[in-house]
């Protein structure tokens, strides 16, 4: 498997909310670690603001439902029966401003 970075969760206190703070943080510690590392950078989101956000080094990797998880254990079921597993879930990937190649990709 290959080595990735994954934003995990974000959180930005209320009085902040809405005024790009979050963004700016995402792009500052995506652009420093796929600079630094050539290692591709992710996120997992189901926030609104994120996902029709302008996001300009983002791409789409993957859209849809939160996993169904498989078999029967405690945190499968639940996650089947999770509010959020009703959200759609989004996983970008960080493209770096550089014109360097990074995380196999072309840059634009």
């Amino acid at each position: 498997m290959r080595a990735r970075y994954y934003v995990s969760r974000l959180v930005v206190m209320p009085d902040y909310q809405g005024i790009g703070v979050g963004k700016r943080l995402l792009n500052f510690i995506a652009e420093l670690y796929t600079s630094q590392t050539k290692i591709p950078f992710y996120i997992l989101t189901s926030n609104p603001q994120i996902i029709r956000g302008n996001m300009d080094y983002w791409r789409i990797m993957r859209y849809g439902h939160a996993s169904k998880g498989r078999g029967d254990t405690r945190i499968n079921n639940e996650i089947r029966s999770s509010l959020s597993r009703k959200r759609i879930s989004v996983s970008m990937q960080y493209r770096p401003k550089t014109s360097d190649s990074c995380c196999g990709e072309t840059k634009h």
